[in-house]
């Protein structure tokens, strides 16, 4: 066997974190009977040998000897063959050995027992159904190792047969006939399938043995040289564990294996129902809560360093499971060391659970979430795959690419295979230790890519310091985790420790000195009473001891306490090295840096050779931890000391801040220099770049150090580095540091990089890797990220030239072309450059069209699919700003199909696309389908940033806000507005022009709100930001303006509001677009030019109003009304476009024009154009009787009774015909044409029925002699009558 094979079985066991972890399992193999001899020997004399050299590489050693572990239930139920087969599979190392005994066999099949254990197992091994009548032991051998040759390593050792004969002869003479068995061959059969399996092993593929194979003597003889094999194959495999790894995989594990077995090694108290709940959990049984516990470590508080000196989803689930735990602790509660040693009991009896645990900031990455998320998903899958469960499952993903995939795609992954767990009714656990750890960015949240719940079966152990506020409230008060708290020390434990920590090393407390810590409150934390028991051990002078003890122990805190070990420590490192301040220095380098210190860099900067670094870090060791190379303080509190003792004020900081810095561009320059035979190092370059602008963000108040932080933020290598998806908006901060204005800031910005550039171009080599276009475009981008959008147009421009400039070689159509027309349209569009934008983005979309056409694969065409989409959305977008919303949401559809086409249902341009399709259905005040958009996209978002809050969240969430605004649902716009600016602030810092608009909607929330003073400042701010960001004239400025004037005319600050109004009016005319101006607010300052009779101004403003796409017909009115007030050296011409025929073709529907129109023509008794107009113009009954009294007016009655009389042959004014059939017939009465009054009164009586009055004077004409019908009239008289006391009654 090879020795790769036991390491990566070890590796294997430790990584899957199971029933394994950190255990080398044996199984050893041979009949029942006849061998206690070499079993005996082997667990007296050498198992705990073996057990020791293992513990000292901090694995546990575990010999698997089945025939003195079975039950007595397994075996009355037949389980007998089957364990032993499964425990086989479980093992790393097997060892077979025989004597004259054959074993347990049905050679007649008369043995119902062994039969039935056949049959059991033959379920899980179908294979042993064609030895029926062979030998456990036989079938333990095959199992282990003639089946699979090389699976796992195995030895075999065979007992010599005259050592059976003499101890036969033996028990005869000495009567004991029924021990005789167990030495002989149960029959001639037997002994023959005995010999048979021996001359298999030993002949067939010797070469796969791990051992070679022996016979021995004796069982003492055969034990030994079972032991002298096992030590001889572990020397060899176990030092190479320890050897630095070389494998992504491999290096995490070395660390957490070191992590894990150093918690192991120390001596453990307590534990007890803390304990007891956490295994309650882990086996899906409910947790109580645990009001108090004490725990510790020994020495838990003084980490060893794992330091080298010399160098989940959109997953849902069938049953969800229960709720996982949250340990908690203050600093140095003995959060690990309690995972540790209880994982190390909890796994032993577990064997066939799934387990993974990580221990943040234990190795290289490991605070690193997407690492994190890794090691989970294939590790979980590994444990499937080891424990045999492959079938039904589906396989794990390709590591490589899983290294590729974003947050969110990791966590989709890790819910994938906790649902295979559930699904096949498998059990895992997982722990998560220190996630206190962890360093979210800037826009982070706390935890977002861990999942809330977990599938039926899975149980989540995690743990935090109790410190740390924001952890606890969302793990605890959100999440309703379970809480269990590790409280303070008793007395019996503080004993016990001091007991632990002083008698292995020969000393011990005197009673006075035992009751003073006992005494000490601050004793019950374990951190504080290991630096002080460190201390006294430390400390030589036995007299002085009770003062040093007494000054150790007058330490308020942890942090006072570390403060005199430090002093301890600079007096020890003087007395050494002869030099003064050079902990000092250490510990500031550390305490100022970013993410901490490597050994290379602490040497450069404090000028240590390899012998003085040595002394000061093995002095430290014990209070530093390291993430790979780069070593940080394993305690917050040690920190807080550091900065107390050197660093009392601000500028000391600052001060010290610049000396590292210094140091770190000592090294920079060479890493930049490239050479032509050199490409860059980049790794050192990105280390660079986490340190140099952190460190020089906090020099900026000592002269100079403004230009040189600017130089750096500005360096190309510095600048690439920086600029990821993850880390870009730190960029945005760090610029941010510098306070300056927006405009202020762009043009910095912009020169900064210019210059920069050129340099760049002038020193790059082939070599370096980095690409002119790229930069270009990068830096175009990040302009505007950091809200400075017009100096991003330049960066565009010369990212195309150049590509322009490739593309001539090369026939073939370009996709870096394609995308950098398609960002450059976006930055038309956003600068309201439409026609550039539109031409732009179809040169762009013919591009990848030709692409897409030409690709080989459906990967290849999903690729420029994709980009077409982009093109598309650039394209609506545009549609969008030039208020074409069919045409909008038509490109957006066609956008979210190619996405979702290309790139699947979550990704960040899927959310993109909903949130613009959700904006498109808020214009047209569709708030019920907008919220439904913009929560698709809230939710895609929330998926893509799993592990962040980047600002697109908050851009939707400030939409949505906007949506329960005018739904008058404050307290949910209330909550988002909030949260939308949280977000965005944190991302791109509080001077950004997306903060204008976030700032801009919640100004118009506080307005409804009544809160005008807040609302005004919010215009304001926004205002600010947009002229910095975009100059004075763009839409943002207009829009904002209008704000705040609105603001000031709900304030009564008319005159300030009419400044404001001004402004917005002038940009919306200079543009061209005066239809994107208010044109309530045009109203009111045409009202208020009236009452001020400024009547000019408002006569202009009209103009404005008649082309603007919200025209009135009132406004044709007013103008008119203007216009004839206006003095007449005032006036200018009239414009043609002002008069009401003109407005009647645009309002053909009209009254008020209509009427306005009417009043000119009878002013001019031009009746017949009247009657045409109202012909043609069909109105309500209005207008009719409108002109009928002005006809009476103009003493024109005749013209006006032909108006009624054209009114009662509408059909549409049936209501009004009644009306004007009384006017009709009254005044033709009065006029005494009795034939027309006569015929109304006929009509009317008709049309009105109950009309008693009409009925009445109808009879009365008909009795005049003109008529002399008495009969008729008579009786239209009486039927009035009777009509009309009806009526009364």
């Amino acid at each position: 066997m090879s020795s790769e094979r036991l390491q990566s079985s070890v590796h294997q066991a430790i990584s899957e974190e199971g029933a394994k972890s950190r255990t080398i399992r044996v199984f050893f193999s041979s009949p029942f009977g006849g061998m206690e001899g070499e079993r005996e020997t082997l667990t007296r004399k050498y198992f705990p040998e073996i057990a020791s050299y293992c513990q000292s590489f901090g694995y546990d050693f575990i010999p698997i000897d089945l025939r003195w572990g079975i039950t007595k239930e397994a075996a009355d139920n037949a389980m007998v063959m089957w364990l032993c087969l499964k425990e086989i599979d479980n093992s790393d190392i097997f060892v077979g050995f025989y004597g004259m005994r054959y074993g347990w066999h049905d050679a007649t099949g008369s043995d119902e027992l062994l039969k039935q254990n056949f049959l059991k197992a033959k379920d899980d091994y179908g294979w042993i159904m064609q030895y029926r009548h062979r030998s456990v032991t036989e079938l333990e051998m095959r199992h282990g190792h003639l089946n699979s040759l090389g699976a796992i390593p195995s030895c075999f050792f065979f007992r010599s047969e005259s050592f059976d004969t003499r101890k036969v002869k033996e028990l005869e003479a000495a009567g004991q006939k029924g021990e005789i068995r167990k030495y002989k061959p149960e029959n001639d059969n037997a002994n023959e399938l005995r010999h048979q399996l021996i001359r298999e092993v030993k002949h067939k593929d010797s070469k796969s043995h791990l051992f070679s194979m022996k016979d021995y003597d004796t069982p003492e003889d055969g034990a030994n040289k079972i032991h002298a094999a096992l030590m001889t194959y572990l020397k060899t495999i176990l030092p190479n564990t320890v050897q630095p790894a070389t494998t992504f995989k491999d290096i995490f594990l070395q660390r957490h294996v070191a992590f894990y077995a150093s918690k192991l090694m120390k001596p453990f108290i307590g534990g007890g129902d803390l304990f007891s709940q956490l295994t309650l959990h882990a086996t899906g049984h409910a947790v109580r809560p645990v009001r108090q516990d004490t725990i510790v470590s020994v020495e838990d508080s003084m980490t060893s360093s794992s330091y080298n000196s010399s160098d989940a989803s959109s997953i849902s689930y069938e049953e969800v499971g229960q709720k996982p735990v949250v340990l908690l602790s203050g600093p140095g509660g003995g959060k690990s060391s309690v995972i540790c040693h209880w994982m190390k009991g909890f796994i032993r009896e577990h064997k066939d659970m799934i387990l993974f645990y990580h221990f943040v900031g234990t190795s290289a990455g490991s605070t690193n979430v997407r690492i994190i998320l890794m090691r989970m998903v294939m590790e979980l899958y590994e444990g499937l795959e080891v424990q045999g469960q492959t079938d039904g499952f589906e396989s794990a993903p390709d590591p490589e690419k899983l290294a590729t995939k974003p947050v969110k795609d990791i966590t989709k992954e890790l819910g994938l295979v906790l649902k295979q767990i559930a699904s096949h009714k498998r059990t895992a656990l997982i722990i998560l230790d220190s996630l206190h750890a962890l360093s979210p960015g800037k826009q982070g949240r706390p935890l977002s890519w861990l999942p809330k719940s977990y599938p039926k079966g899975v149980n989540v152990i995690v743990s935090t310091s109790s410190k740390n506020a924001k952890l606890r409230r969302e793990l605890v008060g959100k999440r309703r985790w379970h809480p269990l708290e590790i409280k303070s020390l008793d007395s019996e434990c503080q004993e016990e420790i001091i007991n632990q920590v002083l008698t292995p090393r020969g000393k011990a407390l005197s009673p006075y000195q035992t009751e003073n810590i006992l005494n000490n409150k601050q004793c019950n934390n374990p951190l504080y009473l290991n630096i002080v028991l460190e201390e006294m051990v430390m400390f030589g002078d036995f007299f002085k001891l009770d003062a040093h003890m007494q000054s150790c122990l007058e330490a308020v805190n942890t942090k006072e306490l570390f403060i005199k070990v430090i002093r301890r420590l600079e007096k020890d490192v003087q007395l050494v090295l002869k030099r003064e301040d050079v902990l000092k220095q250490v510990l500031v380098g550390i305490h100022v840096s970013n993410e901490g210190l490597s050994e290379k860099e602490i040497r450069h900067k404090v000028q240590l050779d390899q012998r003085e670094w040595s002394h000061v870090f093995f002095s430290l060791e014990k209070y530093l931890t390291a993430n790979g190379v780069i070593l940080h303080f394993a305690y917050s509190d040690l920190d807080e000391a550091v900065k107390e003792l050197y660093l009392p004020q601000p500028e000391d900081y600052s001060f010290a801040a610049k000396d590292l810095a210094n140091s770190f561009l000592e090294i920079l320059e060479p890493v930049v220099t490239p050479h032509d035979d050199k490409p860059i190092d980049k790794n050192r370059v990105m280390r660079m770049a986490s340190e140099l602008p952190f460190l020089l963000s906090k020099t900026l108040t000592i002269p100079g150090q403004r230009e040189k932080f600017i130089s750096i933020l500005s360096n190309i290598y510095i600048f690439n580095s920086l600029y990821t998806p993850s880390t870009k908006y730190d960029l945005v901060g760090y610029w941010n540091e510098l306070g300056l204005s927006l405009e202020n800031k762009g043009s910095t910005m912009s020169d900064a990089y210019k210059k920069s550039l050129e340099e760049f171009k002038k020193t790059n080599k082939s070599t370096s890797g980095y690409s002119i276009v790229e930069i270009c475009d990068d830096l175009a981008s990040f302009l505007i990220d950091s809200g400075s959008f017009k100096y991003s147009e330049e960066f565009y421009i010369q990212a195309k030239e150049v590509q322009e400039e490739l593309c001539k070689n090369d026939p073939e159509p370009s996709e870096t072309l394609a995308d950098i027309l398609n960002k450059l349209g976006n930055f038309y569009v956003d600068t309201e450059q439409f026609d550039k934008a539109f031409q732009t983005q179809t040169r762009a979309l013919a591009i990848r069209e030709q692409l897409a056409n030409q690709a080989p694969d459906k990967e290849t065409r999903d690729k420029f699919t994709s980009g077409m989409a982009m093109c598309y959305n650039g394209i609506a977008i545009l549609c969008m700003r030039q208020k074409d919303y069919d045409k909008a949401v038509k490109n957006f559809e066609i956008t979210l199909t190619y996405h979702k086409q290309a790139l699947g249902e979550v990704h960040q341009l899927v959310a993109d696309t909903y949130n613009n399709i959700g904006t498109c259905y808020y214009t047209h005040e569709q708030y019920e389908e907008a919220i439904n958009a913009f929560n698709d996209a809230l939710k895609v978002y929330n998926q893509v940033y799993s592990d962040s809050l980047p600002p697109d969240i908050g851009g939707v969430m400030t939409n949505l806000a906007m949506c329960y605004r005018y739904q008058n649902d404050f307290t949910q716009a209330e909550n988002l507005y909030k949260e939308a600016l949280r977000i965005r602030e944190a991302a791109l810092g509080r001077d950004h022009p997306d903060i204008g608009q976030t700032l801009m909607a919640i100004g118009m929330f506080e307005i409804q709100r009544i809160n005008y003073d807040v609302a005004e400042e919010h215009f304001r701010r926004a205002l600010e930001m947009f002229e910095a960001a975009y100059g004075k004239s763009h839409l943002l400025i207009a829009q904002a303006s209008d704000n705040l004037c609105r603001c000031l005319i709900l304030t009564h600050k008319t005159t300030e509001a009419l400044t404001w109004f001004i402004v917005s009016h002038t940009i919306y005319k200079k543009r061209k677009n005066i239809s994107r101006a208010s044109i309530s607010l045009m109203d009111t300052f045409i009202d208020y030019y009236q009452s001020e009779n400024d009547l000019t101004s408002a006569y202009e403003l009209l103009l404005d109003c008649l082309v603007h796409d919200q025209r009135r017909d009132d406004h044709y009115l007013t103008i008119n009304t203007v216009y004839n007030k206006m003095e007449e050296s005032s006036r200018r011409p009239r414009d043609a476009s002002t008069t009401v025929d003109v407005g009647l073709r645009v309002f053909p529907e009209s009254e008020i024009l209509l009427i306005a129109k009417i009043e000119m023509c009878l002013q001019n008794k031009e009746v017949a154009i009247v009657r045409e107009l109202l012909a043609t113009h069909k109105p309500s009954s209005k207008p009719y009787f409108l002109a009928f009294n002005a006809c009476l007016q103009g003493d024109m009655l005749g013209q006006g009774l032909t108006i009624l009389e054209q009114l009662i042959t509408v059909d549409t004014l049936v209501d009004s015909k009644v009306t004007a059939l009384k006017e009709l017939s009254i005044r033709y009465h009065s006029l005494q044409q009795f034939d027309k009054t006569s015929e109304y009164l006929e009509e009317l009586c008709k049309l009105d029925i109950h009309n008693y009055t009409a009925k009445y004077n109808l009879g009365r004409l008909q009795m005049l002699p003109v008529y002399n019908d008495i009969s008729r009239g008579t009786a239209l008289i009486e039927e009035a009558l009777r009509m009309a006391t009806n009526a009364k009654d």
